[in-house]
């Protein structure tokens, strides 16, 4: 899902432009908001992950061995969505987490190409670093998660904060997304349903553009245009 990387810089590029001229973008004065308002953005949580996904396996990689056993083998990582530890961030925060693992012994799910949550939450130290992150800097009060596809937007169902469902519309409105709740495997362990129950504030899973995983990098202007607005105003939200 690394497309949402490309269309993270350029708002982060775009916006630190406009800051610097003055200028206003999708009717919010960047500078002022510069001012006002503090942006974290990380846009890249799992950078091993899309090296095997766009690069494939490296001779010296560390992990050689044992991350292609975790393929069954194959050098093909087309379809590889975890990282390097076979562990899938998106199942690896403290959100249903006990549940999940009755599920994966269910269903067999192993280290892998996708969907194993990790051996106990925040196992990874991406997803520690993150959560860390988010509950000791407390001005944080929004956060906006980016996966591809679907043009769906999840709030966290019922544990979300009570404004939750109206902002979410609010948002759904500025990228014509449509406003869902998660289902099946997604309901589990993912970074928004964790945030919403351990820290309280609003939360969202934007999956962005329509069609086939892994999206051709080359849709990501396309995808940025349609999210651009709500980039640029999400911060003034709250």
């Amino acid at each position: 899902e690394s497309v949402t990387s490309l269309i993270l810089m350029k708002y982060a590029a775009e916006y630190c432009r406009a800051a610097e001229a003055c200028r206003t973008v999708a009717g919010i004065d960047a500078s002022l908001l510069f001012r006002m308002r503090r942006v974290f953005i990380v846009p890249m949580l799992n950078p091993d992950g899309v090296d095997l996904h766009i690069g494939g396996m490296w001779e010296h990689f560390p992990l050689r061995e044992r991350v292609l056993i975790m393929n069954g083998g194959s050098s093909d990582f087309g379809s590889w969505q975890s990282n390097a530890r076979g562990v899938d961030l998106n199942h690896n925060y403290n959100a249903l987490f006990k549940e999940y693992k009755t599920l994966e012994r269910e269903r067999n799910i192993l280290p892998g190409p996708g969907k194993y949550s990790g051996e106990y939450p925040e196992s990874e130290p991406e997803t520690g670093a993150l959560c860390s992150l988010l509950r000791f800097d407390d001005s944080i009060k929004l956060l906006l998660t980016f996966h591809s596809q679907g043009e769906e937007i999840f709030y966290g169902g019922d544990a979300a904060p009570d404004k939750s469902k109206a902002l979410g519309k609010t948002i759904a409105k500025m990228c014509s997304y449509k406003l869902s709740e998660t289902e099946d495997t997604a309901s589990y362990g993912g970074l928004t349903d964790w945030y919403v129950r351990e820290i309280g504030n609003p939360a969202f899973t934007l999956e962005c553009g329509r069609g086939k995983n892994p999206l051709p990098l080359s849709d990501y202007f396309r995808i940025y245009i349609g999210l651009r607005e709500l980039l640029f105003s999400a911060c003034t939200l709250i």
